[in-house]
């Protein structure tokens, strides 16, 4: 085994599926003087077609110790399951690598705070991937909206379709995790680039929650600043959407809708291109991965990242409320009611659960649905509860096992 003074100087990417690939087919673009190494058990085809297709020099091993015994690994990407965020993570500062970590850092407060205290410890950088912090259109909306006057609300759409391809791939949802865990995290850093600063309070009203579709819908009143928000979150919808409306002392509103980047911007009947440099400057990602890798080898604060702990709180508070909302839902589902929007509360409710008793591991949708399936009908046939909020509670008992 060489030394660590013979060992190449690499940045890892911890994760081989489709946001994990095009993080790292923006990463070949920056010249950096480190080596690519790819950390992934997935999608071995698709990497090997990623290298040819964009002539990236990048070599793909099975874990983390196999990349640490074969380079000096300066810095690590980790887009792997959201569920593995944390933990991965953790492990990295631990051996004193420097990590940007897509959204969301963590499921919890307790998870971001070990983190940052971990990193501090090692003298290592965590930064939150929250994408949005660094869109040009973003920006101009915001000097847009602080131009015309006093904004007094304002109300975030998005939504994912249910079929949608992005950069020549399927786009697929987590389904370990809930919408809001997922989006929270975009909305907090859309309302703080266009309405503040990442200091700003983002409390969620809690009781202002309303779920659809078993909770692939769900709409949220939060309270930015003192400023109501209006917040809605779908998933499998019949078309991509995302837009933000803000609402002005005036009377009038500004609306950017950026379902296509850069999206447009809207003033009555006034509609302008939300970044007329789009083609001319660099992409949001690319601007990302360029601030992450300018702090390697900088100072470390001891502070938690304010965005991180901030953008998981919101999800965090989100989640709760809307997990209390799909039970409450659930209670009022007949045992006899199996479709689509009882599976998905269901689903959504254990998938904790089955990921911590190892019945299923984050990240494998097949598993998670193949489980999903056994625990449902095990308890239909078993005629187990009169309703399905009851049935979670029976899904909670070891007895219901594992499919064979």
């Amino acid at each position: 085994m060489s030394s660590d003074k013979e060992k190449r100087q690499a940045v890892a990417v911890v994760g081989g599926g489709r946001w994990a690939r095009i993080l790292l087919s923006v990463l070949a673009t920056l010249n950096l003087p480190y080596e690519l190494v790819v950390v992934s058990k997935a999608n071995p085809a698709r990497l090997a077609d990623l290298g040819r297709a964009t002539g990236a020099h990048f070599v793909v091993v099975p874990e983390i110790d196999d990349a640490l015994n074969a380079y000096d690994v300066v810095a690590a990407v980790v887009v792997n399951a959201a569920r593995l965020h944390a933990q991965t993570a953790l492990r990295l500062v631990e051996a004193g690598i420097s990590v940007l970590v897509e959204k969301p850092v963590a499921l919890d407060l307790h998870d971001v705070d070990t983190l940052f205290l971990r990193a501090a410890e090692n003298g290592v950088h965590v930064m939150p991937a929250l994408t949005f912090l660094h869109c040009s259109y973003l920006h101009r909306f915001a000097r847009t909206v602080a131009e015309a006057g006093t904004p007094v609300s304002a109300r975030i759409d998005w939504c994912d379709a249910a079929a949608e391809v992005r950069y020549g791939e399927d786009k697929m949802y987590d389904a370990g995790i809930s919408v809001a865990q997922d989006v929270m995290p975009h909305v907090w850093s859309i309302l703080t680039t266009v309405l503040g600063g990442p200091n700003v309070d983002v409390r969620v009203d809690v009781h202002a929650c309303d779920i659809a579709g078993g909770g692939r819908s769900a709409a949220f009143d939060l309270v930015f600043g003192g400023m109501p928000c209006r917040v809605t979150l779908q998933r499998e919808g019949l078309a991509r959407q995302r837009s933000i409306a803000v609402a002005l002392s005036s009377g009038s509103t500004l609306t950017l809708d950026f379902t296509t980047e850069p999206g447009t911007v809207t003033a009555g009947t006034h509609v302008v291109t939300g970044d007329p440099d789009w083609e001319r400057v660099a992409r949001p990602v690319k601007r990302q991965l360029q601030a992450f890798v300018a702090r390697i080898g900088g100072p470390v604060s001891a502070r938690a990242d304010a965005a991180a702990r901030s953008s998981v709180a919101i999800s965090e508070s989100a989640d709760r409320l809307l997990k209390r909302e799909q039970e409450s839902w659930l209670a009022g589902q007949a045992i006899s009611r199996l479709d689509d929007d009882v599976k998905y509360a269901v689903r959504e409710l254990m998938a904790s659960r089955w990921d911590d008793s190892g019945a299923v591991r984050p990240g494998d949708r097949a598993a998670l649905d193949q489980q999903l399936e056994y625990s449902v009908r095990t308890l239909v046939s078993a005629n187990a509860a009169g309703n399905w909020q009851s049935a979670i509670e029976a899904l909670r008992d070891p007895k219901i096992g594992r499919p064979s």
